[in-house]
């Protein structure tokens, strides 16, 4: 048993503990068998891209938190601000993204002025 498997499987286990999944609903959100979810949970296993994307998105944590054991440096507020974004529809996030855009060549050219 590898440490990389045995840290990443205790702290998946400990975010589903902590969001109240049980394995078999986890393991049913990110549609492997519940065996599967134990191994990997105990270190015996390491799950695969896909489903390590997929554990992601059902406990709601970045791939930096999994592997490292901590979360993005991202500012909180950002951080907070894009997750709102991701939730949303393509035509909200697109408005939203088209607003950040402008914003960002506004503030180019007022720094290009000084």
């Amino acid at each position: 048993m590898g440490n990389v498997n045995y840290y990443l499987g205790e702290r998946i286990q400990n975010v589903r503990k902590k969001k109240g999944f049980t394995q078999a609903q986890l393991s049913e959100a990110v549609d492997i068998s519940q065996g599967y979810l134990s191994d990997i949970e105990s270190g015996k296993e390491l799950p695969g891209r896909d489903v390590l994307f997929k554990l992601c998105e059902a406990l709601d944590v970045g791939l930096d938190y999994l592997y490292y054991g901590e979360r993005s440096k991202r500012n909180p507020r950002l951080e907070k601000m894009l997750d709102w974004i991701e939730k949303q529809d393509e035509e909200i996030q697109d408005i939203m993204i088209g607003y950040v855009e402008s914003v960002i060549k506004i503030i180019e050219i007022h720094k290009q002025g000084e």
